[in-house]
């Protein structure tokens, strides 16, 4: 056995000093980006392997994206921001309770694989090439960084940060919280399904106001943003609830202190002006101007939100702003939404407005 040989420890030695120390910084870069690759390649070949085809892949810097059927790469160096990658399927639409369950079990199996193949093909070259290949000068700097790349993305994979998960604790989310599921599958879905929108409204039916917190956010403005620019008649269920915030302004105000406030706020602006009810519209979206002014900085994101709303009551002509993606620009993530073409087509229909939906009876 080579750990008992004798001269083990010298030999190892002299492989891993075998090279100069700028070949090592070589070797690192190398390694990590090779192991971001295979890793977001995992999550892409599991959801191949469930059935569902990938929109988006991005590595680093580097975006590979589907247009007309076909791949093609660009590169954005605002997404190193994001510090390593990201798979984005297409999850199709999920009509019932059968597809759900499938599309979860996808989502599930492509978070847990991932970072289990980074962690166990780490692993295993590290111990392959120190205990029998520990005489080559290349494998043993390359498997030691490996090893501690690998144990980089796996405590990455466990944490958490504000509207971000590491693959394990998204996994064990996904796993164990319907909600949390319902809220990460519509976001790779083509449409809100019927089925959907059942269960959205079945969890938000005795909210009123709608709970302050992210899931209860994300559920209602899915169902507005259906609502207002895809529906052709008026939905009560959401009528009572933007009537809420339109007779009490204060509860209005007190969501916008949420990470997600510009969609909600736009939203319920939105509805209550596709219901004709645009004098209420126009006084929170006073409330939203001022929360806007109120932020320190954000000046790209303040202009862009200003001049869609504006643009979308009917109030300003702002197409031709509108219609430029580099002024595209929704706050935290717009980095990484500006290269999902699915993401920037929704946009362009939101930029397209509505036709008003003809609504007589009183705010109640």
């Amino acid at each position: 056995m080579p750990l008992l040989h004798g001269a083990y420890a010298e030999s190892l030695f002299n492989s891993y000093t075998h090279f100069a120390w700028y070949y090592h910084l070589l070797f690192f870069i190398g390694v990590f980006f090779l192991s971001l690759v295979f890793h977001e390649l995992t999550h892409l070949i599991v959801f191949l392997l469930n059935g569902y085809q990938n929109e988006v892949l991005i590595i680093l810097f580097l975006v590979f994206y589907k247009k007309n059927q076909k791949w093609r790469l660009k590169v954005d160096f605002k997404l190193l921001l994001l510090g390593g990658g990201i798979v984005f399927p297409n999850l199709g639409s999920i009509e019932d309770e059968a597809a759900f369950s499938r599309a979860r079990k996808a989502v599930e199996r492509s978070l847990l694989a991932a970072p289990l193949f980074t962690l166990i093909s780490s692993t295993t070259l590290f111990i392959l090439s120190f205990t029998i290949f520990y005489r080559n000068g290349f494998l043993v700097p390359v498997s030691l960084y490996g090893l501690f790349v690998g144990a980089f993305f796996t405590y990455l994979s466990a944490k958490e940060a504000p509207q971000m998960y590491g693959d394990f604790k998204a996994y064990k989310k996904i796993k164990t919280d319907d909600l949390f599921a319902l809220a990460t599958i519509q976001q790779y879905t083509t449409n809100l399904s019927t089925y959907q929108k059942g269960l959205m409204e079945e969890y938000l039916k005795d909210q009123l106001p709608i709970k302050n917190d992210l899931t209860a956010l994300t559920f209602f403005i899915n169902l507005l943003d259906h609502a207002i620019f895809e529906e052709n008649e008026v939905n009560l269920f959401l009528y009572e609830k933007v009537s809420y915030y339109a007779l009490n302004p204060s509860s209005f105000r007190r969501v916008l202190s949420s990470p997600l406030n510009a969609e909600f706020a736009q939203a319920v602006i939105f509805y209550l002006d596709r219901l004709n009810f645009k004098t209420e519209a126009l006084k929170l979206k006073e409330l939203f101007f001022n929360h806007l002014a109120s932020l320190n900085k954000k000046e790209k994101m303040k202009t862009y939100l200003t001049k869609q709303t504006d643009h979308i009551l009917g109030l300003s002509d702002e197409k031709e702003f509108l219609n430029d993606s580099k002024n595209f620009n929704k706050g935290l993530l717009t980095f990484l939404f500006k290269n999902i073409p699915s993401f920037l087509a929704s946009e362009q229909v939101r930029n397209d407005g509505y036709k008003p939906l003809k609504l007589y009876c009183p705010l109640k």
